[in-house]
């Protein structure tokens, strides 16, 4: 199975890796266990997971909540578990999670998305689902401008942009948002509304482009078309793989 699953993602090494270094000792160890490491991966678009580095599958007895439920029986709902995500997860692996962990009452979760070239280094993702809104409402009370919205979906696995309202048809995004700074301002709210299909590394793109064009009021909110809601997510300041991951997130700074 391992060597299945090494052939099959090139960064997979890297999250082995993640694991090995994090492996979770048991509560007669001492008094502060080390978290256990879920990692999430889509080999081929096939939702892979590990559990302290060992694969889980799909069926009764080997899946992902069989092996949550085994950690809380041994290190009890307050363990602390680390979630690793590869950039090629889905934005809706991460609620899939939490779902199973809830289901499991594990009730101390934390994400991470690898980043870098090297993926060597990780962004906690730290998001607040909420009722259904619209994007003009999830920013009532903070600016009372309508907002610029960038729509982000996958078509056909093709990453497609909706900019609304959009000064130039038929061009591309960052020539859009170019000619909205210069007639409203650099801090002029822009908010991205991402399907929860895409993979975790489009939840970057609408930031950076906007960034680009000269905006620095960017917010993302992840789009679930299965309950019609959205969620504001943050990716915090990086931090590297290490022996001793910060205990404290590192989101009081997002960027």
């Amino acid at each position: 199975m391992m060597s299945r699953l090494a052939r099959a993602s090139p960064d997979f090494c890297v999250i082995a890796l993640a694991s090995l270094l994090f492996q979770a000792n048991p509560r007669s160890q001492g008094a502060s266990p080390k978290p256990t490491i879920v990692t999430v991966d889509r080999p081929h678009g096939r939702v892979a997971y590990t559990v302290d580095s060992k694969p889980v599958d799909l069926n009764p007895t080997d899946n992902i909540l069989y092996a949550l439920n085994k950690v809380q029986d041994r290190m009890g709902p307050d363990h602390p578990v680390l979630v690793y995500l590869d950039p090629q997860a889905r934005v809706e692996d991460i609620g899939t999670v939490d779902g199973i962990a809830g289901k499991a009452q594990l009730n101390n979760l934390r994400f991470f998305a690898f980043t870098g070239n090297d993926h060597l280094m990780l962004r906690e993702i730290k998001w607040a689902a909420g009722p259904p809104l619209s994007p003009g409402e999830a920013l009532r009370g903070q600016d009372s401008r309508p907002p610029i919205i960038v729509k982000v979906r996958r078509t056909n696995s093709r990453l497609t942009f909706k900019l609304d309202p959009n000064p130039a048809p038929g061009k591309d995004i960052l020539w859009g948002l170019s000619k909205l700074v210069g007639e409203r301002g650099a801090g002029y709210p822009v908010v991205a509304v991402v399907d929860d299909h895409c993979p975790l590394a489009d939840l970057r793109q609408v930031p950076g482009i906007a960034a680009k064009a000269g905006f620095h009021n960017t917010r993302t909110f992840i789009s679930s078309q299965e309950s019609e809601s959205l969620a504001e997510i943050k990716f915090c300041t990086a931090v590297p793989i290490s022996l001793s991951p910060p205990h404290v997130s590192a989101c009081d700074s997002p960027q």
